[in-house]
């Protein structure tokens, strides 16, 4: 997680392809990891439910059930992101900004 640019650069720019999968608009990559609770890394699609991502109101969920989750709660620069069982905690909550 990093700070919003303005204007934004293309890696911080996402969209939802016609599955509803939150892609990069830099090269279409989606987020994934091996396990819940693991780190996400951006990788190119493979159709495993991990990698398929979509909003939920102010959820962002995988396909395998779980949700985006800034590790720790941090709000600096290089805060990293993992998978994890919803919680209704505020570093599960997410909002889309349409530019």
């Amino acid at each position: 997680m990093w700070d919003k640019h303005s204007p934004p650069s293309k890696n911080q720019l996402w969209y939802e392809d016609d599955q509803r999968c939150i892609k990069s608009s830099l090269n279409d990559m989606t987020f994934s990891n091996a396990a819940s609770g693991e780190i996400l890394k951006t990788q190119m699609p493979t159709g495993d439910p991990r990698s398929m991502w979509q909003f939920e109101g102010q959820k962002v969920v995988n396909r395998a059930g779980e949700c985006m989750d800034i590790v720790r709660e941090k709000h600096d620069n290089g805060a990293e992101i993992c998978s994890y069982q919803f919680k209704d905690q505020k570093n599960q909550h997410w909002r889309q900004e349409f530019i």
